[in-house]
């Protein structure tokens, strides 16, 4: 008995309830949309007409990497290592601009070498000139020696 008595109690107040809590809403609605229409009015909103420009300055900056559209491989006719490089990464180059030049070292060093074998194949170039001067002049004595009989023909 006292289940049903709470029963009936509890659905009456759940009737109450249903109908009490749309009417509470839409009066929070009308309330809202007084106090927005008088908020409005408070403020003071201004219309202001809007023209186009013809340019204006702007400033933007972004974060990012680029990389270039275009990249060209370097080659040399000679071997070595780079003494100077005469263009920054990315640097606009004009057809025949020097880029980088190569250390000298090993080529003068080199060079210096040839010298030396240069020198000194000349040096003996002219040690064989004087061997075969020497030769033909032993020869021409003993022509003569042998034409006036000194020497036999055997020697």
């Amino acid at each position: 008995m006292q289940v049903r008595r709470l029963r009936r109690r509890f659905e009456g107040f759940w009737r109450l309830l249903s109908r009490t809590v749309p009417l509470a809403l839409l009066a929070e609605f009308a309330l809202l949309m007084l106090w927005s229409a008088h908020a409005d009015a408070a403020t003071g909103v201004a219309v202001v007409e809007v023209k186009r420009s013809e340019s204006y300055a702007s400033t933007r900056r972004y974060a990012g990497r680029t990389v270039a559209g275009r990249v060209s491989e370097l080659g040399f006719k000679q071997a070595g290592r780079l003494a100077e490089v005469a263009v920054d990464l990315g640097s606009r180059v004009e057809a025949g601009a020097v880029l980088a030049r190569l250390d000298g070292a090993a080529a003068q060093a080199a060079l210096a070498q040839a010298d030396a074998e240069v020198s000194h194949a000349e040096a003996s170039l002219e040690a064989m000139r004087a061997r075969t001067e020497l030769a033909r002049q032993t020869e021409r004595r003993f022509a003569d020696l042998q034409a006036d009989g000194h020497v036999s023909a055997q020697e």
